[in-house]
């Protein structure tokens, strides 16, 4: 085993500058303003990418900070990075809603300035640049200049004196709207029992199935955050397009006879979510689709036998 060590290693993704610290022979952990927090084997990373478009390593890249805002700080593996090569890219309005959530990811208030490469540029606004490419799925120098047009066309930036951006009325009335859930923002939450019994469907089933479909997953056991759980979860689901929730559970039984131990909390955030007015997507396990409480036992369940199953019907 060798001893974790800081060592001078460009991020295999897109050869930016990055924090790398040496983990074993073969594994490294990087933390890039271009790419996010992940681990790999560098060498192998390299050559798999060799023939990726810069399109494409951007959907891995942004696909990476997706992980590390649950939480995550994945270990790249071929699957993983050929689900996020495969997933479709962000429209235009996902593009910008994302540029939004940068700027509150960094605690943006009105008023404050907005660097931007090319004004007064120096360390600071290089980091920006390669967070906001990050965000945004930008792919270039030359796209990230031309979504720049992009915003101010939109009315999303105001481009004062000199050059300076500021947050115009309609950004700022855009970031309302996704605060509330009412954005193009390709976020979707998933509920359900948070067990052993369940990990296999989540990693095999619902996340493969949500990812390769262009959304991020979002997932509140896997985000790291020190307020109060039900206004994580509210919050969430309102940044999200629609809703998974999945009804599997545990049981007693007694007399021969079972009884479901049913996960309330998937109940409250799937009401949560309708009252809002978001999809809800129902699923659950085939042997416990008689448990499903009468109250939503109406609504079409995904009913099915295993993880590759779930995945396919889901």
């Amino acid at each position: 085993m060798i001893e974790m060590e800081k060592i001078d290693e460009a991020d295999p993704i897109w050869g930016q500058v990055a924090h790398a610290l040496k983990l074993s022979a073969d594994s490294v952990q990087f933390d890039s303003d271009r790419s996010g927090k992940f681990t790999t084997s560098p060498d192998g990373l390299r050559t798999y990418l060799q023939d990726w478009s810069p399109g494409e390593r951007a959907k891995l890249s942004t696909w990476i900070l997706e992980q590390n805002r649950s939480g995550l700080f994945p270990e790249l593996k071929p699957d993983d990075v050929t689900a996020a090569r495969n997933r479709r890219s962000f429209s235009i309005g996902e593009k910008i809603d994302r540029f939004l959530l940068m700027l509150e990811s960094i605690a943006y208030r009105p008023g404050d300035p907005i660097p931007w490469t090319g004004y007064n540029q120096n360390e600071a606004t290089e980091a920006l640049k390669h967070k906001t490419m990050l965000w945004t799925e930008v792919a270039s120098d030359a796209e990230y200049y031309a979504f720049r047009d992009v915003l101010v066309d939109a009315g999303i930036l105001k481009l004062e004196q000199e050059g300076k951006p500021r947050l115009g009325f309609a950004a700022l009335d855009r970031m309302d709207k996704i605060r509330s859930g009412n954005s193009e923002i390709a976020q979707a939450f998933v509920a359900m029992w948070f067990a052993s019994e369940t990990d296999d469907a989540f990693v095999k089933g619902i996340e493969p199935a949500l990812t390769k479909s262009g959304y991020s997953v979002q997932r509140i056991d896997r985000k790291e955050h020190a307020n109060k759980i039900d206004d994580e979860i509210i919050a969430e689901i309102k940044r999200s397009k629609f809703v998974v929730a999945d009804f599997t559970c545990g049981f007693l039984e007694q007399n021969k006879v079972k009884h479901a131990i049913a996960r309330g909390g998937v109940y409250f955030e799937a009401g949560y979510a309708l009252g809002l007015g978001l999809p809800v997507i129902w699923s659950v396990r085939k042997d416990l689709v008689d448990f499903v409480h009468f109250d939503t036992r109406q609504y079409n369940h995904i009913v099915w036998n295993d993880p590759n199953d779930l995945a396919i019907k889901l």
